[in-house]
């Protein structure tokens, strides 16, 4: 297995990550037991995969606590997300009225104050059974979500003083960014840590600004989504994008074991899995 800085942070990655949410979400969106996904994941952990990317509201960070108890906390590099407001209509500021939606919206994770943002991240810590977490992520953040997103920067950077994250992380949207009008603006902050966004078509003769600004501002800088980027020509491949320069890691999404053995075997270094352990 490949490892890497993670940008400008402390944090050393595997270059293949396992990606717990997607369509499949380590099978359980498919009819997999909660003992199939965590097998899956210790098979991840045995053949050297430290980066586990998670999301409350892929419903499965308690699964991902349970695999994850059998290796020292500090071996993993865990993950996970909050997403961010939507649009709330227009009502008078503490009316009855208001104050429902804005309840309603908290709890579906639709809207987030500086409070609020703490009880997600303490509800996914609580979940993961563990006391920090080593990236949060703002969650499939739009264009027009932006300036949201960076009013929670100053909680952010409080939470990462005090331990209770490592790294500050935003996502872009896929559906509704395809522009990464996001990340262009995140790589240009020095309070985003890490990024994560869907890959470029890839093009041996063009390397995007963003990807440039991402490498000389020091981001952490993952891809997801990129066997579903099959609309690029030639089509995604996992050993592919980790060639594109500013890439860190790439998230893997999978729901078989022997699918993710051969994810693994096509981006390590010797043709086969090092660091193997037994859980």
């Amino acid at each position: 297995m490949q490892y890497q800085n993670f940008g400008d942070t402390q944090i050393t990655v595997s270059r293949l990550g396992l990606g717990c949410g997607g369509t499949k979400r380590l099978g359980l969106a498919i009819g997999a037991s909660d003992q199939d996904a965590v097998r899956l994941i210790k098979l991840a952990m045995s053949m050297g995969i430290n980066l586990i990317d998670t999301a409350a509201v892929y419903g499965n960070e308690a699964i991902v606590a349970k695999a994850i108890k059998s290796v020292k906390r500090e071996d993993i590099i865990l993950c996970s997300k909050v997403p961010l407001p939507k649009t709330l209509p227009l009502l008078p500021g503490g009316s009855f009225s208001e104050r429902i939606v804005r309840k309603t919206s908290s709890l579906m994770g639709w809207y987030l104050t500086d409070d609020e943002l703490k009880v997600q991240l303490f509800s996914s810590l609580r979940r993961l059974g563990t006391e920090y977490l080593d990236v949060f992520y703002l969650h499939a953040v739009t264009p027009g979500q932006y300036t949201a997103a960076v009013t929670l920067l100053p909680v952010l950077q409080d939470l990462k003083q005090s331990g209770m994250i490592r790294a500050i992380g935003i996502s872009e949207s896929t559906k509704e960014d395809a522009d990464h009008v996001v990340i262009t603006q995140a790589v240009q902050d020095s309070r985003w840590d890490v990024v994560m966004l869907q890959p470029p078509a890839l093009d041996e003769y063009t390397v995007p600004d963003y990807l440039q600004m991402a490498r000389i501002n020091k981001k952490g800088v993952v891809a997801m989504s990129t066997v579903s980027n099959q609309t690029a020509s030639p089509p995604a491949t996992y050993p592919a994008v980790l060639n594109i320069p500013g890439v860190t890691a790439v998230l893997c999404g999978t729901s078989r074991e022997s699918h993710l053995r051969s994810n693994i075997l096509t981006i390590s270094d010797s043709g086969s899995p090092t660091g193997y352990r037994e859980f």
